[in-house]
């Protein structure tokens, strides 16, 4: 209606027409006649036609991939991915113009529409998914803490899909997700390790951090001394699978709880009773012994009242106590650099002194009392922690030599703390001390000895209460001459002769003396790599005589010499000498 039909009020009718409307839907595209009919008051009636063309759709199309994106991403072009025809527009959640911004759609499924309207006016429009994620949960674990010795893992986790680069102390890296366990786990592992998680969705990453924390398997008891109740918590640090041992310090034997690996709690102890725990894990490694005392009323009484000194390496109590106890007994334990053991255990008579004679210098002890009545403990005195200094002396230096032929004569320098000092003369081929002198000062003359011989001298110095210090470097003298011949250096050492400790290591430990054949008619060749232009060759027999001996020209520090020794000499064992700039090099040879 309102077309220009006249006269009006008459009826349309035609394809698509219900009434007065026209729906070009039902119609469908192309062109449609339609007619309208008048019937006036006489009956009779008349119509015209007219023409209504039907246009199609325009076919729009949104084929390509939106790649997922980060909640804090506000950049992704809409534009160019493959919407068709181009020319429309997009809108949804977080678009704007033909730009998609994730942090305002938020996270989820995002569907967005893209709509083009053709030059009939008609539009069309399709629709594309994009999805935002949000930031990932990241996490970051390790089996801490954990003991010396054990294997570190790391784990991470993260509820999206990505890489994973890990780094920790002392430079550790690894890009698996779950590296593969670090063995023989030491404190140089101990820090703070990091995962950084790369997501597959850009700018979705993230990171986490594990403080490892490496520790010697140790134990303490919880309450640690007096407890209003004889229920103790035992606390294992690092907790393996372990076995845990406890007993009263005068018990003879040890109750124990084996495949613990939790921390159990010890009951029905004697009450105002002292007792020691140590625990064991799988692997034998075995805690310091922790002491602890159960509360309720003594059995004997209060705890001593102690003090502690220490003097030359040594700890000397004293205690008094209110009541006159039938004995006490004596605790001590080694406290730095780590805990250790059960270091003494001691029951004496009614003196209130004792002195105790640590086996490790330098370091910290803890020491305590109780007394006895029957065989029953009073409460422990409070532990006191104590420093034992090492009082050892350094070794002797400035060895000096003089000589006749029949008397060596050392001299040194004083060393601090030195109350005297041993002087030790050896027979260097057969290892024989021929000397322990002790002396009070700082020279010593041997006398009685053959000419022309050749021996191991070293100072020892003593310290208080007799303790030995470190010796001084072996060198070899000769009679007659005093030269000294340089420091001892056995390439082929025997028993009875220098061990390693009394080696010198600071003269090319990497020269090797070789002989060959050996053993040998009394020809050979000698061999070594050296660095002088020439050596003194000697070759003793086991009396001490120089049988041999002849200055050698190298060929670029490589000695290579042959030797004949006379038919006279007698069979048996012989030492090849070589003397150059860098001490004295030994080794044997059997001649038969």
């Amino acid at each position: 209606t309102g077309t220009a039909e006249s006269p009006t009020g008459g009826t349309f009718s035609g394809a698509g027409v219900t009434g007065s409307n026209f729906y070009a839907s039902l119609a469908g595209v192309g062109s449609h006649t339609l007619t309208y009919t008048y019937t006036d008051g006489n009956g009779c009636a008349a119509s015209a036609t007219n023409t209504v063309v039907v246009n199609a759709l325009p076919v729009v199309t949104w084929t390509g991939t939106l790649s997922a994106q980060c909640v804090s991403s506000n950049t992704l072009t809409l534009t160019g991915t493959a919407e068709s025809p181009t020319g429309g527009t997009f809108s949804g959640a977080g678009v704007t113009g033909s730009n998609f911004d994730a942090s305002v759609a938020g996270v989820g499924s995002h569907t967005l529409t893209y709509t083009y309207t053709d030059g009939n006016g008609c539009a069309a429009s399709a629709t594309n998914t994009v999805n935002v994620a949000g930031f990932p949960s990241v996490t970051a674990s390790a089996n801490t803490p954990l003991c010396i010795g054990g294997t570190l893992m790391l784990n991470a986790n993260s509820n999206q899909s990505g890489t994973y680069s890990w780094t920790g102390p002392n430079g550790y890296t690894s890009n698996m997700q779950n590296p593969t366990g670090i063995t023989n786990a030491s404190a140089a592992l101990n820090g703070t390790y990091t995962i950084d998680f790369i997501g597959d969705i850009s700018g979705c990453d993230g990171s986490a951090n594990v403080n490892v924390l490496v520790e010697p398997f140790s134990l303490q008891v919880s309450p640690d001394l007096v407890d209003s109740t004889m229920a103790h918590t035992i606390i294992t640090h690092c907790t393996p699978n372990y076995t845990l041992y406890w007993r009263t310090l005068i018990a003879s034997s040890w109750s124990s709880m084996g495949s613990m690996t939790n921390n159990p709690d010890l009951t029905g102890l004697q009450p105002a009773t002292a007792y020691v725990a140590y625990a064991v894990d799988a692997n034998g490694s075995t805690t310091s012994m922790v002491y602890f005392t159960t509360g309720g009323t003594p059995f004997c009484g209060n705890a001593p009242t102690l003090t502690a000194t220490q003097s030359c390496g040594k700890i000397y109590l004293d205690w008094s106590t209110g009541i006159l106890y039938s004995n006490y007994v004596v605790n001590y334990r080694k406290i730095t650099p780590s805990f250790g053991g059960l270091s003494g255990n001691y029951t004496t008579a009614t003196d209130h002194v004792f002195t105790i004679a640590p086996a490790n210098l330098g370091q910290t002890y803890e020491v305590s009392v109780a007394g006895m009545c029957g065989n029953q403990y009073s409460i422990r005195s409070v532990p006191i922690h104590i420093a034992v200094p090492d009082p050892r002396p350094a070794a002797p230096t400035g060895l000096v030599f003089s000589a006749t032929c029949n008397s060596i004569t050392t001299t040194w320098n004083a060393v601090p703390g030195a109350v005297g000092y041993r002087v030790r003369i050896k027979n260097p081929i057969t290892g024989t001390t021929l000397t322990n002198f002790y002396t009070a000062g700082v020279t010593y003359t041997k006398v009685g000895l053959p000419s022309n011989f050749t021996y191991e001298i070293y100072v020892v110095p003593i310290g208080c209460n007799n303790l030995v210090g470190t010796e001084s470097q072996h060198f070899t003298v000769q009679t007659c001459t005093g030269n000294v011949v340089g420091l001892v250096r056995l390439d082929t050492p025997d028993p009875g002769l220098l061990d390693d400790t009394e080696m010198d290591t600071d003269i090319m430990t990497d020269v090797t003396l070789s002989i060959y054949p050996n053993p040998n008619h009394g020809a050979f060749t000698i061999s070594a790599n050296l660095t002088d232009a020439s050596v003194l060759v000697e070759v003793v027999n086991m009396l001490g005589q120089v049988i041999y001996t002849q200055n050698v020209a190298t060929e670029n520090g490589v000695l290579n010499h042959e030797i004949k020794l006379s038919e006279g000499n007698t069979l048996g064992t012989y030492l090849v000498r070589v003397a150059s700039s860098h001490g004295v090099f030994i080794s044997k040879f059997v001649k038969f």
